[in-house]
């Protein structure tokens, strides 16, 4: 059985442990490092660079990427988005 100077140690330690795993965590889901995908960058990016108001839907199969792409290259800086539920 554990006394209760015992306990909070543990729970400092697990704590510390989850803090430093979420951290890293954190990191590897913000570095959108994309390979590949130059057309369809170069694309969005005219859209982004034209001056003009511009709508851009991405869509095609599920779990391609597309998500990952909008993120790359906004940086998760947008207003708005969409994302459907389907039942």
């Amino acid at each position: 059985m554990l006394n209760d100077v015992e306990k909070e140690a543990l729970s400092l330690v697990f704590w510390k442990t989850i803090r430093i795993f979420v951290c890293k965590l954190t990191s590897i889901m913000t570095n959108y490092n994309i390979i590949g995908r130059e057309h369809e960058q170069a694309v969005i990016r005219s859209y982004i660079d034209s001056g003009k108001s511009e709508l851009i839907a991405v869509y095609g199969r599920r779990r391609v990427g597309k998500t990952y792409l909008v993120k790359s290259i906004f940086h998760n800086d947008f207003d708005f988005s969409f994302i459907p539920c389907s039942h």
